[in-house]
This record gives C-alpha cells, structure tokens and sequence, in this order.
C-alpha cells in the first residue's frame, strides 16, 4: 500500500511541477520577431499534466476539454504567418479580435479548472490555507487577463492612451503568472509532506 501511495504521490509531484513550468510558456517573449516562449510548448506540458491529474479531482479532467483547443489556436497562432497575407485587411482585424476574445475565455477556463482542482486537491489532503492561496491567485489571473482584453478598447478609443497602459498591464499579467508558477511549485514541494492523494 506504501508503494501506491509514493508512486502516486510522485506522479502527482510531476505533474504539477509540469504545470507549473508550462505556465511560463504562457508569457509572450519574442526576440527578432521569434516567440521564445510558444504558447505550445507550454500547452503540451499542462496536457500531459492533466492526463496524470484526470483521475485524481474531477476539475482536471474537464480541463482536457479546454487545452485541446487552446492547442489548436497556438498551432493556427505558429502557420498564421503562412495564410495571414491572403485574408482580407477588415476580415483581418475582426479576426484578431475574435481571436483575442477566444483566447482569453479560453485561459480563464483552464486556469480556472486547474486552480478549482489544486484546491480540492489540497483541501482533501487538509493543505486549507493553500488551497485559499489557489482561490485568489485565480481571482489575480482573471483580473490580469481582464486588464489585457481591456486594451482592444485602448487601442480602438486612443493610440496614445493605448501605448500608455500597455507596459503596466504586460508587467501585471507577468507577475500574476509568476504567482501562479509559484502556487503549482508550492503544491508539488506539499505532495511530499501530503503523502499524495491516498490522504
């Protein structure tokens, strides 16, 4: 029985620390106009983390159902440059929008699905105070993804006004990230002492 319960406890470790590094993919840091960061490298890493975390809370198995499309948009995101000069200028514009707009709902469900299993997670294995740090850093995420959908209306309102919330909101959503790479790590450093999900 021991031995189940380290492997899973080690299984669970994995698969937050997983997490935790595939949200600093989430970060948009280019460099000669290369993504350093692609967005799916860092999906991929959050996928095969749920896939070891399905059976353990309901949450991260539903999260399956969001990452897969986010995965796909972050593929069409790396061919884009490829079709990108065929679509129309005002078809063009639309679709960044729509775009942004998919994204962002689709972020938060996952984030939102992830903390909402941490926090189960943590609460069956009597981690509460953790489990709350999770609560409020999803708070922190939504409220920073807000800010950056905000700036479609900066932009279209103000060039000027736009250009002068940019570098705050980038900074904001940099740091809540960071928080959250850091709840992920915290909880995979409490797996240890938790003894896994057998708790």
């Amino acid at each position: 029985m021991k031995g189940i319960e380290f492997t899973t406890m080690l299984t669970e470790k994995k698969a937050f620390r997983r997490i935790q590094w595939g949200l600093l993919f989430f970060i948009d840091y280019t460099a000669g106009g290369v993504d350093l960061l692609p967005d799916i490298v860092g999906l991929f890493l959050i996928y095969t983390a749920i896939r070891d975390l399905e059976g353990v809370e309901p949450p991260f198995r539903r999260a399956k159902a969001v990452v897969i499309p986010l995965m796909a948009l972050a593929v069409i995101e790396i061919l884009q440059p490829f079709f990108i000069q065929a679509i129309p200028r005002g078809i063009l514009a639309w679709y960044g929008v729509g775009r942004s707009v998919l994204e962002t709902g689709l972020n938060i469900a996952l984030m939102a699905l992830l903390c909402g299993g941490l926090r189960s997670f943590l609460l069956r294995n009597g981690q509460p105070a953790l489990a709350h740090m999770a609560r409020r850093r999803l708070i922190y995420f939504i409220v920073a993804l807000g800010c950056s959908l905000s700036m479609i209306g900066f932009a279209l309102a103000s060039p000027m006004l736009f250009d002068a919330m940019a570098v705050p909101f980038f900074l904001l959503y940099i740091i809540v990230v960071i928080m959250l790479m850091g709840l992920f790590g915290q909880a995979a450093k409490r797996t240890d002492a938790m003894g896994g999900s057998m708790a």
